[in-house]
């Protein structure tokens, strides 16, 4: 997912390597948080809330869905 003009620099692919592994871990990371949300979510005790609005990047993704959802090709 370089351009193909990158690929010609010395050391690109050991450059490419380490990225991947720093993504992975962060992807990994990822993975794990979002599993202990997912729980708690589904807790027996647990009801639906409001997003803060420290959350409205959340928000604009959620809309964003919506709309796409809404259109018959999702363009």
């Amino acid at each position: 997912m370089s351009p193909r003009a990158y690929t010609a620099f010395e050391g690109f692919d050991q450059i490419a390597d380490e990225i991947s592994h720093v993504v992975d871990a962060i992807h990994q990371e990822d993975i794990g948080a979002t599993d202990t949300v997912w729980k708690g979510l589904n807790a027996p005790m647990t009801r639906q809330g409001r997003l803060s609005p420290l959350e409205k990047a959340i928000w604009q993704y959620n809309n964003w869905w919506l709309e796409k959802m809404a259109t018959e090709d999702g363009d």
